[in-house]
């Protein structure tokens, strides 16, 4: 009886550690998503597209 209860332990164990681990790691990636929107909304500016357009017509190409 010892036995089988140690294994369920261990098994528990086992089992929250890799659940532990998953939401670390989307929580992570979560973290990453306001970012990306950011960045996004930043980049589709007036001023920026203006830039980019200045670069593509107005410099010459190297």
């Amino acid at each position: 009886m010892e036995i089988a209860a140690l294994i369920v332990s261990l098994v528990a164990l086992g089992v929250s550690g890799a659940v532990s681990w998953r939401q670390l790691r989307l929580s992570q990636h979560a973290n990453t998503l306001p970012v990306v929107v950011d960045l996004f909304r930043e980049h589709r500016t007036l001023r920026l597209a203006r830039a980019r357009s200045f670069v593509h017509e107005e410099l010459p190409a190297s």
